[in-house]
């Protein structure tokens, strides 16, 4: 594929965006200028309104912070950073701009997507659909300094877990009410690099990976209970130049992808179901130059996909159900410079995407089939990696950061199909 072929841009004149919302969602809708730079404000005074305590809490920007409503008072951890002019302007522009990073995307209980993501002044901020496969509404932003995209999962019981390394390069989550809002961060304590994975086992217990600070081993938390509390880290060796990503195979057993530091594509799985992993990682040979993605086709066997050194994508496919992978790999074509992110569509057929400004599509031409390496073009300009992932009529959405610093998508205009709606922007 060639950035020759025509395409749609986004359009990101004033007159197309949506309604912008406060990046402070909850506060005062008519808080004048002297009440905001009352946020620099350490602490509290007597009388203040409930609303105003709320824009305090959210100018302390350590994931450390404590509320003590009860005594009128914010605590923060030592070296205490308050909101900035500049981040002030940000906040009073009432956009939510996010960093140049894929949003993590997760269906709440009740079905309804929640989009989260990092901003610009490193907050972590989401939003949810106003209906099942609906419109999203307005943004809510968590006390909080955070600096890596988030992960989020559902939990057995329906309430959403999402993690994210702190300010201070340790592994924090906050966890949501059924269906609501979240609570306040919670410590995990690793150091970390980068974005932590996350995913529910089959016996519905949630498995958090990360990239050891300074080690690079891959190291995970299990809660010790079905929506109970995390212990017990520990590691499963390794050497990962990037991120790990998870994912259950067909018999319920949990695999971990990550690349090394020679580009190879390696993994480590469990050796039963909800049981211990292994720690010999085994090598798919080849060099990537993106994040691993990885997706179960249609007869339960995964497939691997990254970024080559041509950039073309490149796919690895397990030879029969459960079994390892071998070292034979598979060019999709194409000139991009994302790595791809991959989804099964409802009938079966996996979709795989990635983007070279503007995005671009392939998929299988039949049931666990191979892919054709003509790419479908879907326009816009982006500046992320991108998320995909099913809504609850089962019609794929694509999102990813546009370049205004908008988190915008497409949605197919119906399940399977080839077409697909314009560009929405979550601004």
């Amino acid at each position: 594929m060639s950035s020759a072929n025509s395409s749609r841009r986004l359009e990101m004149t004033s007159s197309q965006r949506k309604p912008s919302v406060p990046f402070t969602q909850g506060i005062e809708e008519d808080m004048s200028n002297n009440a905001l730079a009352e946020l620099r404000e350490p602490r509290l005074k007597e009388g203040h309104s409930r609303s105003r305590r709320i824009a305090l809490m959210r100018s302390c920007t350590f994931l450390s912070c404590l509320v003590l409503i009860q005594f009128m008072a914010v605590s923060c951890s030592p070296g205490e950073e308050f909101l900035s002019d500049e981040e002030l302007d940000t906040a009073r522009s009432e956009l939510v701009v996010v960093a140049d990073e894929a949003p993590a995307v997760v269906s709440q209980q009740d079905g309804r997507l929640l989009v989260i993501a990092r901003s610009s002044v490193n907050t972590l901020c989401y939003k949810t659909q106003g209906v099942l496969n609906g419109a999203f509404g307005p943004w809510t932003c968590l006390p909080g300094n955070i600096s890596s995209a988030p992960a989020a999962v559902r939990q057995a019981d329906g309430r959403l877990l999402v993690f994210a390394m702190g300010a201070d390069a340790t592994l924090w989550y906050a966890q949501s009410a059924l269906n609501g809002t979240f609570g306040t961060w919670v410590s995990l304590g690793i150091s970390i690099y980068g974005p932590p994975m996350a995913i529910q086992q089959q016996d519905g217990r949630v498995l958090v990976f990360v990239r050891n600070n300074p080690s690079n081993e891959l190291s995970f938390v299990m809660q010790t209970s079905l929506n109970g509390m995390f212990d017990r880290w520990g590691s499963l060796g390794g050497n990962l130049a990037r991120s790990p990503v998870a994912i259950a195979q067909q018999d319920g057993r949990v695999l971990v992808f990550a690349v090394a530091p020679d580009g190879s594509t390696r993994y480590v799985s469990q050796t039963t179901v909800n049981g211990e992993f292994g720690t010999t990682w085994i090598s798919l040979s080849g060099i990537a130059t993106s994040q691993v993605a990885v997706a179960s086709q249609q007869d339960g066997r995964l497939l691997v996909f990254v970024k080559g050194t041509d950039n073309a994508i490149w796919s690895n496919v397990q030879p029969s159900l459960n079994s390892g992978f071998s070292n034979t790999w598979s060019s999709l074509g194409g000139g991009l410079t994302t790595g791809p992110a991959a989804i099964q569509q409802q009938d079966g057929r996996l979709l795989v995407l990635a983007a070279i400004g503007d995005m671009w599509y392939t998929q299988q031409d039949w049931l666990n089939g191979s892919f054709g390496t003509t790419w479908s073009n879907l326009g816009g300009i982006h500046t992320s990696p991108l998320t995909v992932v099913r809504q609850q009529d089962a019609r794929v959405l694509v999102f990813a950061r546009g370049s205004d610093g908008a988190i915008w998508y497409r949605i197919q205009s119906a399940v399977n199909s080839r077409s697909w709606n314009g560009w929405f922007s979550l601004n």
